[in-house]
């Protein structure tokens, strides 16, 4: 029996429909796996900025514009993001956006019980390092009923930070699942230190990773496509299905670029028409640049190794940063052994105490040194052994 004849313009008509109907079947099986809160449920998340959290150990500090509370000199940080009531059987899910300047020897998330006993419980965060850490808190026991507050308790290196930008108690309602994908997609991936071909943008560690979720769309809608022309008496075409995987790859192609160009407008507000040193001095590291560029202008002449006495001389960003701005200069990160005439910049050590009048350092191991003060700036103190 001879086939129908197909024109271009069925397969067209088919691929179309085997396309909406791939992206409402994909979409309706995710939310209805996923959405356990009920996929017409209206609850809204709860986000908690900067702005709503305080600092109770540690220190609340600035990177530019970005938020980087700091662990104390014992490494413990502890950020209340919230004191008000929350109902726990709305939220099964808290979001974070932050990041750690080392991975974190412990993370936890605490939370206090607003009736009964008013008992605190914590969960210990299984932390990525990838920027979004995500927690499942609908398994966890002790969650339910009211809790009256919830913070976030570290520990880290000694002075080390964590650039936060929000935390999310998430909603698993339909729209709040999609809403989660929708932002996770289309939010900037900034620049980082790898090549931008690794770089196609999005949150890191996303609920649905973009790229496989375009591709599989692609090759379900073929699989539609097939059953279709089957049903319609005409022999599938081949080129439908190199059409599809074309379509998902110029998907992802184009949130790349998009990503590019919204990272090149923010970089070119940011260090367009500024000086090689007013550029170093407007990025996120421009305190650890100020501090490197006044030890080298107080350096005197014939030295090439300073002594760093700081409570942030654990901190790997820190000291790698310091050593980059410094080249060729040695940085010694702790102060034993000392040389003969060494240079130390102490730079944020609560235990170290200078007296110019006596011309003494005492370090916090309790050692005092005879010296003599080169540089004394509010950011770094620079001193030579006599």
């Amino acid at each position: 029996m001879q086939q129908p004849v197909s024109s271009p313009s069925s397969h067209l008509r088919l691929s179309a429909l085997a396309l909406t109907a791939s992206i409402v079947v994909l979409v309706g099986a995710y939310l209805f796996w996923s959405a356990s809160d009920g996929v017409f449920a209206g609850t809204a998340p709860l986000e908690f900025k900067p702005a709503d959290a305080v600092v109770i150990r540690g220190e609340s500090l600035q990177r530019g514009s970005l938020w980087a509370p700091t662990a104390d000199a014992d490494g413990v940080l502890i950020i209340r993001l919230t004191d008000r009531s929350i109902n726990t059987a709305l939220f099964p899910t808290l979001d974070i956006a932050a990041l750690a300047d080392t991975p974190p020897i412990a993370a936890r998330l605490l939370w206090r019980q607003a009736e009964g006993a008013r008992t605190t419980f914590a969960k210990t965060i299984a932390w990525r390092s990838s920027g979004h850490e995500r927690i499942a808190l609908a398994g966890d026991s002790q969650w339910g009923g009211q809790v009256a507050g919830l913070a976030l308790a570290f520990k880290l290196q000694p002075k080390a930070g964590v650039l936060f930008r929000s935390a999310t108690l998430q909603p698993d309602t339909g729209l709040s699942v999609l809403s989660q994908i929708a932002g996770e997609w289309l939010d900037r991936e900034p620049w980082g230190q790898y090549s931008v071909n690794y770089l196609y943008g999005g949150a890191p560690n996303p609920r649905l990773p973009m790229v496989p979720a375009v591709f599989v769309v692609a090759a379900i809608a073929f699989l539609i496509y097939r059953v279709l022309a089957k049903r319609k008496g005409f022999a599938p075409s081949l080129a439908v299905g190199v059409i599809f995987a074309i379509g998902a790859w110029v998907v992802a192609d184009a949130r790349w670029q998009y990503n590019l160009l919204s990272n090149l407008y923010l970089t070119a507000e940011k260090y367009a028409g500024k000086s090689v040193d007013e550029k170093h001095r407007a990025a996120e590291d421009g305190n650890i640049y100020r501090v490197a560029e006044t030890i080298r202008k107080g350096l005197p002449a014939g030295v090439t190794k300073v002594t760093l006495v700081s409570d942030l001389a654990d901190s790997k960003l820190f000291l790698g940063k310091l050593r980059y701005y410094l080249f060729p200069l040695w940085v010694q990160p702790t102060p034993d052994p000392l040389d003969p005439r060494a240079v130390l910049a102490v730079v944020e050590s609560a235990g170290s105490v200078i007296d110019p009048a006596a011309g003494t350092l005492r370090l916090d191991s309790g050692r005092t040194l005879d010296v003599v003060t080169l540089v004394d700036d509010p950011m770094v103190r620079l001193v030579r052994m006599r």
